[in-house]
Protein backbone atom coordinates (compact mmCIF):
# COMPACT_ATOMS: atom_id res chain seq x y z
CA UNK A 1 0.00 0.00 0.00
CA UNK A 2 1.40 3.41 -0.97
CA UNK A 3 0.28 6.76 0.40
CA UNK A 4 -0.47 10.12 -1.11
CA UNK A 5 2.67 12.16 -0.50
CA UNK A 6 1.16 15.44 0.66
CA UNK A 7 -0.97 13.72 3.30
CA UNK A 8 2.07 11.74 4.49
CA UNK A 9 4.24 14.87 4.59
CA UNK A 10 1.61 16.65 6.68
CA UNK A 11 1.30 13.63 8.96
CA UNK A 12 5.06 13.66 9.66
CA UNK A 13 4.88 17.39 10.49
CA UNK A 14 2.08 16.64 12.95
CA UNK A 15 4.09 13.73 14.31
CA UNK A 16 7.05 16.02 14.84
CA UNK A 17 4.93 18.52 16.76
CA UNK A 18 3.49 15.74 18.88
CA UNK A 19 6.66 13.79 19.69
CA UNK A 20 9.62 16.18 19.92
CA UNK A 21 10.49 16.44 23.61
CA UNK A 22 8.68 13.20 24.44
CA UNK A 23 10.45 10.02 25.63
CA UNK A 24 10.26 6.71 23.78
CA UNK A 25 10.26 3.81 26.24
CA UNK A 26 11.84 0.37 25.74
CA UNK A 27 10.25 -1.20 22.62
CA UNK A 28 8.28 -4.44 22.44
CA UNK A 29 7.06 -6.52 19.50
CA UNK A 30 3.42 -6.68 18.47
CA UNK A 31 4.38 -9.44 16.04
CA UNK A 32 7.60 -10.59 14.41
CA UNK A 33 7.82 -7.49 12.17
CA UNK A 34 6.06 -4.72 14.12
CA UNK A 35 7.81 -2.66 16.82
CA UNK A 36 5.89 -0.67 19.41
CA UNK A 37 7.52 2.22 21.30
CA UNK A 38 5.32 3.30 24.25
CA UNK A 39 5.59 7.05 24.88
CA UNK A 40 6.20 8.07 28.49
CA UNK A 41 3.49 10.03 30.32
CA UNK A 42 0.98 9.52 27.49
CA UNK A 43 -1.49 6.85 26.39
CA UNK A 44 0.00 6.75 22.89
CA UNK A 45 2.55 4.51 21.18
CA UNK A 46 4.73 4.87 18.09
CA UNK A 47 4.10 1.91 15.77
CA UNK A 48 6.81 0.86 13.32
CA UNK A 49 5.67 -1.93 11.02
CA UNK A 50 8.43 -3.52 8.96
CA UNK A 51 6.34 -6.14 7.22
CA UNK A 52 7.32 -6.40 3.57
CA UNK A 53 3.88 -5.72 2.12
CA UNK A 54 2.69 -2.62 3.97
CA UNK A 55 5.46 -1.04 6.05
CA UNK A 56 4.35 2.07 7.90
CA UNK A 57 5.04 4.40 10.83
CA UNK A 58 2.29 5.91 12.93
CA UNK A 59 1.16 7.23 16.29
CA UNK A 60 -1.84 5.46 17.83
CA UNK A 61 -3.57 6.13 21.16
CA UNK A 62 -4.91 3.75 23.79
CA UNK A 63 -3.37 0.53 22.53
CA UNK A 64 -4.16 -2.50 24.71
CA UNK A 65 -1.32 -3.94 26.78
CA UNK A 66 -0.05 -7.08 25.07
CA UNK A 67 2.74 -9.54 25.74
CA UNK A 68 5.79 -8.93 23.59
CA UNK A 69 7.08 -11.38 21.02
CA UNK A 70 10.68 -12.32 21.65
CA UNK A 71 13.32 -12.72 18.95
CA UNK A 72 16.93 -11.80 18.21
CA UNK A 73 15.91 -8.58 16.44
CA UNK A 74 14.18 -7.27 19.57
CA UNK A 75 17.11 -8.27 21.77
CA UNK A 76 19.47 -6.25 19.53
CA UNK A 77 17.26 -3.17 19.71
CA UNK A 78 16.82 -3.34 23.46
CA UNK A 79 20.57 -3.66 23.93
CA UNK A 80 21.21 -0.29 22.26
CA UNK A 81 17.91 1.53 22.77
CA UNK A 82 16.86 2.48 26.29
CA UNK A 83 14.63 5.44 27.11
CA UNK A 84 15.16 7.98 24.33
CA UNK A 85 14.12 11.62 24.41
CA UNK A 86 13.20 12.73 20.90
CA UNK A 87 15.13 15.80 19.72
CA UNK A 88 14.28 15.91 16.03
CA UNK A 89 12.11 14.16 13.43
CA UNK A 90 12.90 14.52 9.74
CA UNK A 91 11.40 13.03 6.60
CA UNK A 92 14.05 11.84 4.07
CA UNK A 93 13.71 10.43 0.56
CA UNK A 94 10.15 11.72 0.46
CA UNK A 95 8.09 9.11 2.30
CA UNK A 96 10.69 6.33 2.25
CA UNK A 97 12.90 7.20 5.25
CA UNK A 98 12.12 8.71 8.63
CA UNK A 99 14.95 9.98 10.84
CA UNK A 100 14.47 10.32 14.59
CA UNK A 101 17.33 12.01 16.44
CA UNK A 102 17.24 11.33 20.16
CA UNK A 103 19.18 11.35 23.42
CA UNK A 104 19.48 7.98 25.18
CA UNK A 105 18.66 8.69 28.83
CA UNK A 106 19.87 5.27 29.97
CA UNK A 107 23.24 5.33 28.19
CA UNK A 108 23.72 9.12 28.25
CA UNK A 109 24.52 9.53 24.55
CA UNK A 110 22.94 10.62 21.29
CA UNK A 111 21.31 8.19 18.87
CA UNK A 112 19.88 8.37 15.38
CA UNK A 113 17.05 6.02 14.50
CA UNK A 114 16.51 5.53 10.78
CA UNK A 115 13.25 3.91 9.72
CA UNK A 116 13.22 2.87 6.07
CA UNK A 117 9.85 1.79 4.72
CA UNK A 118 10.94 0.62 1.29
CA UNK A 119 8.51 -1.97 -0.07
CA UNK A 120 10.02 -5.47 0.30
CA UNK A 121 13.11 -4.09 2.11
CA UNK A 122 11.93 -2.22 5.24
CA UNK A 123 14.27 -1.80 8.19
CA UNK A 124 15.05 0.12 11.36
CA UNK A 125 18.65 0.76 12.34
CA UNK A 126 20.41 2.75 15.03
CA UNK A 127 23.48 4.99 14.64
CA UNK A 128 25.73 6.23 17.45
CA UNK A 129 27.18 9.73 17.92
CA UNK A 130 29.83 9.01 15.25
CA UNK A 131 27.18 7.90 12.74
CA UNK A 132 28.26 4.26 12.97
CA UNK A 133 25.50 1.67 12.57
CA UNK A 134 25.42 -0.13 15.94
CA UNK A 135 22.40 -2.33 15.39
CA UNK A 136 19.49 -2.99 13.05
CA UNK A 137 16.23 -4.88 13.20
CA UNK A 138 16.85 -6.83 9.99
CA UNK A 139 20.26 -8.26 9.10
CA UNK A 140 21.38 -10.09 5.98
CA UNK A 141 21.86 -13.84 6.30
CA UNK A 142 25.16 -13.76 4.42
CA UNK A 143 27.32 -11.31 6.34
CA UNK A 144 25.15 -10.13 9.25
CA UNK A 145 25.13 -6.53 8.01
CA UNK A 146 22.00 -4.35 8.20
CA UNK A 147 19.60 -4.41 5.29
CA UNK A 148 19.66 -0.67 4.68
CA UNK A 149 20.21 1.93 1.97
CA UNK A 150 21.06 4.88 4.23
CA UNK A 151 20.78 7.97 2.01
CA UNK A 152 22.06 6.35 -1.18
CA UNK A 153 18.59 5.59 -2.51
CA UNK A 154 16.72 8.64 -3.81
CA UNK A 155 13.17 8.74 -5.15
CA UNK A 156 11.27 11.39 -7.04
CA UNK A 157 8.48 13.24 -5.27
CA UNK A 158 6.24 12.71 -8.30
CA UNK A 159 6.32 8.95 -7.77
CA UNK A 160 4.42 9.41 -4.53
CA UNK A 161 1.82 11.97 -5.59
CA UNK A 162 -0.93 9.33 -5.79
CA UNK A 163 -1.99 6.87 -3.14
CA UNK A 164 -4.13 6.40 -0.06
CA UNK A 165 -4.61 9.29 2.35
CA UNK A 166 -2.30 8.96 5.36
CA UNK A 167 -4.68 9.35 8.29
CA UNK A 168 -5.44 7.92 11.71
CA UNK A 169 -8.28 5.90 10.18
CA UNK A 170 -5.84 4.34 7.68
CA UNK A 171 -3.38 3.58 10.49
CA UNK A 172 -6.14 1.93 12.52
CA UNK A 173 -6.82 -0.43 9.60
CA UNK A 174 -3.11 -1.20 9.20
CA UNK A 175 -2.77 -1.80 12.95
CA UNK A 176 -5.69 -4.25 12.81
CA UNK A 177 -3.87 -6.11 10.02
CA UNK A 178 -0.77 -6.32 12.22
CA UNK A 179 -2.83 -7.65 15.12
CA UNK A 180 -4.29 -10.33 12.83
CA UNK A 181 -0.74 -11.18 11.76
CA UNK A 182 0.20 -11.41 15.44
CA UNK A 183 -2.49 -14.05 16.05
CA UNK A 184 -1.35 -16.11 13.07
CA UNK A 185 2.29 -15.98 14.14
CA UNK A 186 1.69 -16.53 17.85
CA UNK A 187 -0.48 -19.60 17.45
CA UNK A 188 0.91 -21.04 14.21
CA UNK A 189 2.54 -24.01 15.96
CA UNK A 190 -0.62 -24.89 17.88
CA UNK A 191 -2.89 -24.44 14.86
CA UNK A 192 -0.64 -26.46 12.55
CA UNK A 193 -0.18 -29.29 15.05
CA UNK A 194 -3.89 -29.51 15.94
CA UNK A 195 -4.86 -29.62 12.24
CA UNK A 196 -2.20 -32.21 11.44
CA UNK A 197 -3.40 -34.45 14.25
CA UNK A 198 -7.00 -34.04 13.11
CA UNK A 199 -6.08 -34.94 9.52
CA UNK A 200 -3.93 -37.88 10.66
CA UNK A 201 -6.74 -39.31 12.78
CA UNK A 202 -9.20 -38.74 9.94
CA UNK A 203 -6.94 -40.76 7.58
CA UNK A 204 -6.68 -43.55 10.17
CA UNK A 205 -10.46 -43.59 10.60
CA UNK A 206 -10.93 -43.95 6.85
CA UNK A 207 -8.57 -46.95 6.87
CA UNK A 208 -10.49 -48.41 9.82
CA UNK A 209 -13.77 -47.92 7.94
CA UNK A 210 -12.28 -49.75 4.94
CA UNK A 211 -11.11 -52.61 7.20
CA UNK A 212 -14.58 -52.76 8.75
CA UNK A 213 -16.25 -53.13 5.36
CA UNK A 214 -13.74 -55.81 4.34
CA UNK A 215 -14.28 -57.66 7.62
CA UNK A 216 -18.06 -57.56 7.24
CA UNK A 217 -17.69 -59.01 3.74
CA UNK A 218 -15.61 -61.90 5.15
CA UNK A 219 -18.31 -62.62 7.73
CA UNK A 220 -20.61 -63.63 4.86
CA UNK A 221 -18.24 -66.50 4.05
CA UNK A 222 -19.74 -68.67 6.81
CA UNK A 223 -22.92 -68.83 4.70
CA UNK A 224 -20.75 -70.08 1.81
CA UNK A 225 -19.23 -72.75 4.09
CA UNK A 226 -22.69 -73.95 5.14
CA UNK A 227 -23.83 -74.11 1.51
CA UNK A 228 -20.79 -76.16 0.46
CA UNK A 229 -21.35 -78.65 3.28
CA UNK A 230 -25.06 -78.90 2.45
CA UNK A 231 -24.34 -79.97 -1.16
CA UNK A 232 -22.70 -83.22 -0.05
CA UNK A 233 -19.80 -82.73 -2.45
CA UNK A 234 -16.73 -84.94 -2.61
CA UNK A 235 -14.52 -82.90 -0.23
CA UNK A 236 -11.36 -84.25 -1.88
CA UNK A 237 -12.37 -83.17 -5.38
CA UNK A 238 -11.26 -80.00 -7.21
CA UNK A 239 -13.69 -77.55 -8.80
CA UNK A 240 -13.57 -74.04 -10.34
CA UNK A 241 -16.98 -73.12 -9.00
CA UNK A 242 -20.21 -74.46 -7.60
CA UNK A 243 -23.75 -73.45 -8.57
CA UNK A 244 -26.40 -73.08 -5.85
CA UNK A 245 -29.88 -71.65 -6.44
CA UNK A 246 -28.65 -69.36 -9.19
CA UNK A 247 -25.62 -68.29 -7.13
CA UNK A 248 -22.08 -69.03 -8.35
CA UNK A 249 -19.52 -69.80 -5.65
CA UNK A 250 -16.02 -69.34 -7.08
CA UNK A 251 -13.41 -71.82 -5.80
CA UNK A 252 -9.65 -72.22 -6.09
CA UNK A 253 -9.23 -75.27 -8.34
CA UNK A 254 -5.69 -75.89 -7.06
CA UNK A 255 -7.25 -76.67 -3.68
CA UNK A 256 -9.67 -79.40 -2.72
CA UNK A 257 -13.19 -78.42 -1.74
CA UNK A 258 -12.27 -79.15 1.90
CA UNK A 259 -9.24 -76.89 1.62
CA UNK A 260 -11.42 -74.18 0.07
CA UNK A 261 -13.85 -74.53 2.99
CA UNK A 262 -10.98 -74.27 5.50
CA UNK A 263 -9.73 -71.16 3.68
CA UNK A 264 -13.21 -69.57 3.90
CA UNK A 265 -13.40 -70.43 7.62
CA UNK A 266 -10.00 -68.79 8.23
CA UNK A 267 -11.12 -65.69 6.34
CA UNK A 268 -14.33 -65.65 8.39
CA UNK A 269 -12.37 -65.82 11.66
CA UNK A 270 -10.03 -63.11 10.46
CA UNK A 271 -13.00 -60.99 9.39
CA UNK A 272 -14.67 -61.46 12.78
CA UNK A 273 -11.53 -60.31 14.58
CA UNK A 274 -11.10 -57.42 12.12
CA UNK A 275 -14.66 -56.23 12.78
CA UNK A 276 -14.11 -56.38 16.56
CA UNK A 277 -10.87 -54.39 16.39
CA UNK A 278 -12.26 -51.97 13.79
CA UNK A 279 -15.35 -51.18 15.88
CA UNK A 280 -13.20 -50.60 18.96
CA UNK A 281 -10.80 -48.33 17.05
CA UNK A 282 -13.61 -46.60 15.16
CA UNK A 283 -15.15 -45.45 18.44
CA UNK A 284 -11.78 -44.31 19.78
CA UNK A 285 -10.85 -42.39 16.63
CA UNK A 286 -14.29 -40.76 16.49
CA UNK A 287 -13.82 -39.52 20.06
CA UNK A 288 -10.42 -38.08 19.11
CA UNK A 289 -11.83 -36.49 15.94
CA UNK A 290 -14.59 -34.85 17.96
CA UNK A 291 -12.00 -33.62 20.48
CA UNK A 292 -9.75 -31.91 17.90
CA UNK A 293 -12.70 -30.56 15.93
CA UNK A 294 -14.13 -29.02 19.11
CA UNK A 295 -10.67 -27.73 20.09
CA UNK A 296 -10.20 -25.93 16.78
CA UNK A 297 -13.75 -24.53 16.80
CA UNK A 298 -13.35 -23.21 20.35
CA UNK A 299 -10.02 -21.65 19.38
CA UNK A 300 -11.49 -19.93 16.33
CA UNK A 301 -14.47 -18.64 18.32
CA UNK A 302 -12.37 -17.31 21.22
CA UNK A 303 -12.78 -13.54 21.25
CA UNK A 304 -9.58 -12.59 23.06
CA UNK A 305 -5.95 -13.66 23.31
CA UNK A 306 -6.54 -14.54 26.95
CA UNK A 307 -9.20 -17.06 25.94
CA UNK A 308 -7.02 -18.44 23.14
CA UNK A 309 -4.06 -18.73 25.53
CA UNK A 310 -6.21 -20.73 27.95
CA UNK A 311 -7.34 -23.12 25.20
CA UNK A 312 -3.79 -23.63 23.94
CA UNK A 313 -2.40 -24.03 27.46
CA UNK A 314 -4.98 -26.63 28.49
CA UNK A 315 -4.59 -28.60 25.24
CA UNK A 316 -0.85 -29.08 25.79
CA UNK A 317 -0.26 -28.55 22.06
CA UNK A 318 2.56 -26.07 22.37
CA UNK A 319 6.33 -26.01 22.41
CA UNK A 320 7.64 -26.04 25.94
CA UNK A 321 11.21 -24.75 26.24
CA UNK A 322 10.94 -24.22 30.01
CA UNK A 323 10.16 -26.72 32.76
CA UNK A 324 6.62 -26.67 34.06
CA UNK A 325 6.39 -24.26 36.99
CA UNK A 326 4.48 -25.32 40.09
CA UNK A 327 1.08 -23.64 40.33
CA UNK A 328 -2.41 -24.42 41.55
CA UNK A 329 -3.38 -25.15 37.95
CA UNK A 330 -0.75 -27.77 37.14
CA UNK A 331 -0.52 -29.49 40.53
CA UNK A 332 -1.66 -33.12 40.09
CA UNK A 333 -3.95 -35.18 42.36
CA UNK A 334 -3.28 -38.08 44.72
CA UNK A 335 -5.23 -40.97 46.25
CA UNK A 336 -4.26 -42.92 49.35
CA UNK A 337 -5.66 -46.45 49.06
CA UNK A 338 -4.63 -49.00 51.67
CA UNK A 339 -1.44 -47.07 52.40
CA UNK A 340 -0.34 -46.85 48.76
CA UNK A 341 -0.32 -43.43 47.04
CA UNK A 342 -1.56 -43.08 43.46
CA UNK A 343 -0.84 -39.81 41.63
CA UNK A 344 -2.67 -38.68 38.48
CA UNK A 345 -3.21 -35.64 36.24
CA UNK A 346 -6.41 -34.23 34.77
CA UNK A 347 -4.89 -32.02 32.03
CA UNK A 348 -1.71 -31.74 29.97
CA UNK A 349 0.02 -29.41 32.44
CA UNK A 350 -0.67 -31.66 35.42
CA UNK A 351 0.51 -34.68 33.42
CA UNK A 352 3.69 -32.86 32.39
CA UNK A 353 4.52 -31.83 35.95
CA UNK A 354 3.68 -35.27 37.36
CA UNK A 355 5.72 -37.28 34.86
CA UNK A 356 8.69 -34.99 34.20
CA UNK A 357 9.06 -32.52 37.08
CA UNK A 358 7.86 -34.09 40.30
CA UNK A 359 10.56 -36.24 41.90
CA UNK A 360 9.72 -39.94 42.06
CA UNK A 361 11.65 -43.20 42.32
CA UNK A 362 12.58 -44.19 38.76
CA UNK A 363 11.34 -47.72 39.47
CA UNK A 364 7.77 -46.60 40.24
CA UNK A 365 5.05 -47.74 37.84
CA UNK A 366 3.55 -45.33 35.29
CA UNK A 367 0.21 -45.84 33.47
CA UNK A 368 -1.81 -44.17 30.72
CA UNK A 369 -4.81 -45.21 28.64
CA UNK A 370 -3.54 -46.54 25.31
CA UNK A 371 -3.76 -44.45 22.12
CA UNK A 372 -6.11 -41.86 23.61
CA UNK A 373 -5.85 -38.52 25.46
CA UNK A 374 -6.03 -38.96 29.21
CA UNK A 375 -4.34 -38.60 32.58
CA UNK A 376 -0.92 -39.94 33.55
CA UNK A 377 -0.99 -42.18 36.65
CA UNK A 378 1.93 -43.11 38.90
CA UNK A 379 1.88 -45.79 41.60
CA UNK A 380 4.31 -44.64 44.30
CA UNK A 381 5.61 -48.14 44.91
CA UNK A 382 8.17 -50.50 43.43
CA UNK A 383 6.74 -53.74 42.07
CA UNK A 384 3.08 -53.14 42.97
CA UNK A 385 0.68 -56.09 43.09
CA UNK A 386 -1.65 -56.95 40.21
CA UNK A 387 -4.59 -55.57 42.21
CA UNK A 388 -2.77 -52.26 42.71
CA UNK A 389 -1.93 -52.04 39.01
CA UNK A 390 -5.54 -52.88 38.15
CA UNK A 391 -6.81 -50.06 40.40
CA UNK A 392 -4.34 -47.57 38.87
CA UNK A 393 -5.45 -48.65 35.38
CA UNK A 394 -9.07 -47.95 36.36
CA UNK A 395 -8.04 -44.44 37.48
CA UNK A 396 -6.31 -43.95 34.09
CA UNK A 397 -9.55 -44.91 32.32
CA UNK A 398 -11.65 -42.59 34.48
CA UNK A 399 -9.21 -39.75 33.79
CA UNK A 400 -9.69 -40.33 30.04
CA UNK A 401 -13.51 -40.47 30.40
CA UNK A 402 -13.57 -44.13 29.38
CA UNK A 403 -15.29 -47.13 30.97
CA UNK A 404 -13.37 -49.96 29.31
CA UNK A 405 -10.17 -50.10 27.28
CA UNK A 406 -6.48 -50.88 27.07
CA UNK A 407 -4.00 -49.24 29.44
CA UNK A 408 -0.23 -49.03 28.94
CA UNK A 409 1.93 -49.90 31.95
CA UNK A 410 5.61 -48.88 32.11
CA UNK A 411 8.42 -48.34 34.60
CA UNK A 412 8.90 -44.60 35.09
CA UNK A 413 12.55 -44.72 33.93
CA UNK A 414 11.27 -45.84 30.51
CA UNK A 415 9.07 -42.73 30.11
CA UNK A 416 10.57 -39.64 28.50
CA UNK A 417 9.19 -36.23 27.57
CA UNK A 418 7.79 -35.62 24.08
CA UNK A 419 7.73 -32.41 22.03
CA UNK A 420 4.53 -30.99 23.49
CA UNK A 421 3.33 -30.40 27.04
CA UNK A 422 2.15 -33.64 28.62
CA UNK A 423 3.30 -35.83 25.72
CA UNK A 424 5.12 -38.99 26.79
CA UNK A 425 7.28 -41.37 24.75
CA UNK A 426 7.63 -44.92 26.09
CA UNK A 427 10.68 -47.12 25.62
CA UNK A 428 9.23 -50.37 27.00
CA UNK A 429 5.72 -51.09 28.18
CA UNK A 430 3.01 -53.73 28.51
CA UNK A 431 -0.72 -53.42 27.86
CA UNK A 432 -3.54 -54.60 30.09
CA UNK A 433 -7.25 -54.53 29.32
CA UNK A 434 -9.81 -53.28 31.84
CA UNK A 435 -13.38 -54.45 31.25
CA UNK A 436 -14.99 -52.96 34.35
CA UNK A 437 -14.46 -50.02 36.70
CA UNK A 438 -15.48 -50.58 40.29
CA UNK A 439 -17.73 -48.08 42.08
CA UNK A 440 -15.03 -47.71 44.74
CA UNK A 441 -12.59 -46.47 42.09
CA UNK A 442 -15.01 -43.73 40.98
CA UNK A 443 -15.55 -42.76 44.61
CA UNK A 444 -11.81 -42.46 45.37
CA UNK A 445 -11.22 -40.56 42.12
CA UNK A 446 -13.83 -37.96 43.10
CA UNK A 447 -12.33 -37.65 46.61
CA UNK A 448 -8.74 -37.23 45.36
CA UNK A 449 -6.87 -34.23 46.76
CA UNK A 450 -4.28 -31.93 45.19
CA UNK A 451 -0.64 -32.68 45.89
CA UNK A 452 0.88 -30.31 48.44
CA UNK A 453 4.48 -30.55 47.17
Amino acid sequence: MRFEFKSYEQYIKDLKNELVGKVLLVPFLLNNETIVFPIRDTHSSLIVSLNHQNPFVGLLPNLPKLDSFDNDSLKRLRKYLGKNEIKKIENLNNDFTLLIESFDLDNNNSKKIYIEIFPLRPNLYVLDEKDNVVTAFNLTKDNGLPICFLNNFVTSKEFQTKGEIYSEETLEKLYKDEKDRRIKQKYSYFYTLANRRYERILRKKKLIDADLEKGKANLQLMDTVNILYSLNLDLKSHKDYVEYEGQTIVLDKSLTIKENIDSFINLYKKGKRTVEIAKENEERYQIELNYYKSLLENFENASSEKEKDKIVFESGLMKSSHPTQVSAFNMPYKINKDGVFYYFGKNAQQNDYLSFNKKFDREYVWLHVKDKPGGHVIIAKRKPSSKEIDFAAQIALIASKSQVGNVTVAIKKNVRKGRTTGEAILKNYTVIKINNIEDRSYELYEKAVRCDD
